[in-house]
């Protein structure tokens, strides 16, 4: 059996809480390492990304603006991030199955399961929340149902929404909102509210 590293150093009186774990690992010789997120089937096809793509095939490339699609299940509004590259970024709300829904599609996995978030328009902003990352890590949900309809309402007037976050993935994007109420009418006549 091989020596461990700090075999002369006594781990339990380093202070520092991660050097304190770092030393503990390398005494047993497991260094510590981060598990990968592992996502059921259903969320590695990612149907969210799938058909929020599909819809916006066909888009002309200078055509930012949010769209709506309909479909049986309910209606899809999205639009692309404002100066974003391909595989772009999406801002997405929608009533499917009768419930409203405000989600992020991320251009590329997230390596997180929670990030906060917060949307900035021109009159006012929704409150840092926690966006559960679902389905690949391309999906940020803001939540289903009233989670999610309190943050559409913060969203009308605006007419741009810039994303905040400490993830550089998504804080900073930005979203061309003209014509975006209308479309969200049409949502809370879907869903109801």
């Amino acid at each position: 059996m091989p020596l461990p590293v700090h075999a002369d150093q006594n781990c339990s009186r380093i202070v520092s809480n991660v050097e304190r774990l770092a030393c503990f690992d390398q005494s047993a010789g497991t260094p510590a390492h981060r598990v990968a997120a592992q996502w059921s089937a259903p969320e590695q096809d990612s149907p969210t990304v799938r058909r929020v793509l599909a819809y916006e095939t066909g888009r002309n490339p200078d055509d930012l603006t949010f769209r709506l699609t309909r479909e049986d299940e309910g209606l899809t509004i999205s639009a692309p991030a404002i100066a974003s590259a391909a595989p772009h970024p999406y801002l997405v709300i929608s009533c499917l199955q009768n419930i409203s829904r405000l989600q992020l599609i991320a251009a590329h996995p997230v390596d997180a399961s929670r990030l906060k978030v917060r949307l900035q328009g021109e009159r006012g902003a929704t409150a840092a929340t926690p966006w559960q990352v679902t389905e690949n890590g391309q999906v940020l949900d803001a939540g289903r149902g009233l989670p999610g309809i309190e943050q559409i309402r913060q969203l009308i007037g605006a007419r741009r929404i810039q994303v905040h976050s400490e993830n550089p993935t998504v804080g900073g994007l930005v979203f061309d909102a003209q014509g975006l109420d209308p479309l969200i009418g049409e949502v809370r006549k879907a869903c109801r509210w």
